[in-house]
C-alpha cells in the first residue's frame, strides 16, 4: 500500500519482519498507525509465530553501537 515498508529480513537462521508506515504526526495519524500495527499483527499471526524484539537485541540486529569503519569515514570526507 502506499506509504508503507513490509520487509523481511533473514540473519543466519533468525528470521525479521519489519514494518513501517508513514503518518501524520498528530494524534489522528497515531491512532491510524496503532490501528495499522493491530491489523498487521492479526494477519502475520496467522502465519508466524511473533515475537518483540528487545532493546539490546535490537541493537544487535543493527550493530549498534559500533565504530564507523575506515571506508565510510573516508567516504564521508569524500562527499562533505
Amino acid at each position: 500500500m502506499p506509504n508503507e515498508i513490509f520487509s523481511f529480513i533473514r540473519l543466519g537462521e533468525n528470521k525479521y519482519i519489519r514494518l513501517s508506515k508513514k503518518v501524520e504526526p498528530s494524534e489522528a495519524g497515531l491512532k491510524e498507525f496503532i490501528d495499522w500495527v493491530k491489523s498487521k499483527e492479526i494477519l502475520l499471526r496467522q502465519y508466524f509465530i511473533l515475537s518483540l524484539v528487545e532493546k539490546s537485541e535490537l541493537k544487535r540486529l543493527v550493530g549498534f553501537p559500533r565504530p564507523p569503519s575506515t571506508t565510510r569515514l573516508v567516504a564521508f570526507l569524500g562527499v562533505a
